[in-house]
């Protein structure tokens, strides 16, 4: 068990060193304040937070905050947040049937990746 959690936690650090090493993030544009200032990009920033809600599970509130700001998040596809965050939910009470059915329905797709979740 040790072992395994140690070549996790190097992949992970690999991981972070490798997305640092590979996107250039430019913060200019957070201290411009027309950046937001275009209909389009209100719109697009938005999106965002609703994804965000929806990927949080706070379903409800990606839903109002959808609805107060007077965008149309229905083309989301909610289904993946909604499952992930069951699975989440699951496992916090200690139920790994949900994550074990779902690592089996995608069961390629993650050999595919190498993947050791099953």
């Amino acid at each position: 068990l040790l072992s395994d959690h140690r070549e996790i936690h190097i992949n992970i650090s690999k991981l972070g060193k490798s997305i640092d090493k590979n996107f250039m993030v430019d913060f200019a544009t957070v201290t411009r304040f027309d950046a937001f200032s275009a209909p389009e990009k209100i719109n697009l920033l938005n999106r965002v937070i609703c994804e965000h809600f929806y990927r949080m599970g706070l379903k409800d509130v990606a839903d109002e905050f959808a609805q107060e700001a007077s965008i149309d998040c229905s083309d989301i596809d909610q289904k993946p947040f909604l499952e992930l965050n069951y699975i989440l939910d699951s496992l916090k009470n200690r139920d790994l049937d949900p994550a074990l059915i779902w690592a089996e329905e995608h069961r390629e797709e993650l050999d595919n990746q190498n993947s050791a979740l099953e």
